[in-house]
């Protein structure tokens, strides 16, 4: 861990100098076409984790630090640690409101089991301004697809690369999903179709949905 703080420091200390190098070479041994397609997908990589990566975060010390000053009013004991457990569950997508309220309720129960029904309370109104107003506002995934999609991304990563799995699953299936959806838009303009998906909507009740 303290090699890996030393390193990151270092990294973006000379992040600039790395990155002209980085081009020089791929210059060097790439044409400009392919050039081009590489740089292309290494800033979409970018943008994806960069951008969920950093609204994760936020999101999670936002709903941390309500959590905290909200429970220290309402009088929960053991409040900072119920507070630090929910701010660093929520950095877990999908499930991490989830499991953040369901470890503060234990740490709670064993202190006053009657506190635990309001922090129940508060919590699920905190998710829902969180999920509505919140969350919207601070995570960027670019990602258009179907909560479907995102869950089924989710479940396969975690299978695959364990709690890690559950981090990154997301900004990786926005990149594979925006790679994927351009080129079948792609190839769809070259054979003169439709690239918008509501035109492929076999009935005015699918496309009402589709819709909204």
């Amino acid at each position: 861990i303290f090699l890996g703080i030393i390193l990151a420091v270092y990294f973006l200390l000379v992040k600039e100098r790395l990155i002209a190098q980085v081009k020089k070479v791929g210059r060097a041994l790439l044409n400009r076409k392919r050039y081009s397609s590489v740089a292309k997908g290494v800033n979409l990589a970018d943008k994806k984790f960069g951008g969920f990566i950093k609204g994760q975060l936020a999101d999670a010390l936002i709903i941390g630090t309500l959590c905290l000053i909200c429970t220290f009013i309402i009088g929960i004991p053991y409040y900072p640690l119920v507070s630090a457990v929910v701010g660093i569950a929520c950095i877990v997508p999908v499930f991490g409101p989830l499991l953040g309220t369901i470890a503060g309720a234990l740490i709670i129960l064993l202190a006053d089991p009657i506190q635990v029904i309001w922090f129940g309370l508060f919590m699920l109104v905190l998710h829902l301004v969180n999920k509505k107003m919140i969350r919207p506002r601070v995570v960027r995934t670019g990602v258009e697809a179907s909560s479907v999609f995102m869950f089924t991304a989710i479940i396969v990563m975690t299978g695959l690369l364990g709690f890690w799995g559950l981090i990154i699953g997301v900004p990786v299936f926005a990149i594979l999903y925006t790679i994927l959806y351009s080129a079948v838009n792609r190839r769809l303009a070259k054979k003169g179709l439709a690239t918008d998906a509501y035109d492929y909507c076999s009935t005015e009740a699918g496309r009402g949905i589709y819709r909204e």
